[in-house]
């Protein structure tokens, strides 16, 4: 199944919020896909069709300001892209588009999109659940030196848009550390660096429990061999959200949307029917 390719734009904004949708125009339920850093919605090109092989469902996924067909202008810039300001878009996006029922599926970081997201009153009428896959949670990878990398990413910023020693560097750690592809445009992993660096894991820790504390239902999967995000942290943010289905995969990596899309695109109708 091929998806659509749509736009929104923000009221006196010129520059549009893409996405891409499988399944029918409308429908009575709609899984809402956040990307991780970076990330495109391709990442969800395996998982999504699966999720909308049901009646009256469909899937569309984001490509979040900074990343793919999104120019990080939305935001103002590369000097003004973080957690919060992406956040924010997503939340402007939903709050105007004609979704009826909406369950919010995080991916990596798209795990702390989820958890901001979510936490909208706008939103919180038509939130009828959230799943976080291989998700950041409610502390820092053991591997993560939150003080040394929020000073770099000043350096980043202060020394302007343009690829220099400092944006190449960050995409050398990307690409040789985590794996990631090669063909990803630099500016894509300066906004995931931003990205990561401004995540606020004290105010999502209230958010993960006011989520909680509403019921919202959760569904969290990862797998142990995860080497980007070790999966205790996702088991820590089940355990905090009351999660009612946590899956973990023995094997999978990180990138569960693809290796595990399957046995994943089950487990997620199953527990989304569940909810009806």
């Amino acid at each position: 199944m091929e998806p659509t390719h749509e736009t929104w734009t923000l009221p006196e904004n010129l520059h549009p919020l893409h996405y891409s949708r499988w399944g029918p125009p409308t429908a009575a339920t709609t899984y809402v896909l956040l990307h991780g850093a970076p990330g495109t919605y391709q990442d969800f090109s395996y998982l999504a069709p699966l999720l909308v092989s049901g009646h009256d469902v469909n899937a569309i996924a984001f490509d979040l300001p900074g990343n793919g067909r999104t120019s990080v202008e939305i935001v103002g810039g590369m000097y003004y892209v973080d957690a919060a300001s992406i956040a924010s878009t997503i939340v402007a996006a939903l709050s105007s588009l004609p979704l009826s029922r909406m369950i919010l599926v995080g991916h990596s970081m798209g795990g702390h999109a989820t958890l901001q997201v979510a936490s909208a009153p706008a939103l919180a009428s038509r939130l009828a659940g959230i799943a976080l896959l291989n998700p950041t949670g409610l502390r820092a990878p053991r591997r993560a030196r939150p003080r040394i990398e929020y000073y770099f990413s000043l350096v980043m910023r202060l020394a302007g848009d343009a690829t220099d020693y400092f944006t190449n560097w960050n995409r050398s750690i990307y690409v040789d550390k985590f794996k990631f592809s090669n063909d990803i445009p630099t500016d894509d992993f300066s906004v995931a660096f931003y990205r990561m660096v401004t995540a606020d894991y004290a105010q999502l820790r209230v958010q993960a429990e006011d989520i909680a504390r509403r019921k919202v239902p959760a569904f969290v999967a990862f797998a142990k061999d995860d080497r980007v995000i070790e999966c205790d942290i996702g088991a820590d943010l089940a355990a905090v959200l009351a999660a009612r289905t946590v899956k973990t995969y023995e094997k999978g990596g990180h990138n569960i949307p693809k290796t595990q899309a399957t046995d994943l695109g089950a487990e997620i109708n199953a527990w989304a029917k569940s909810l009806l």
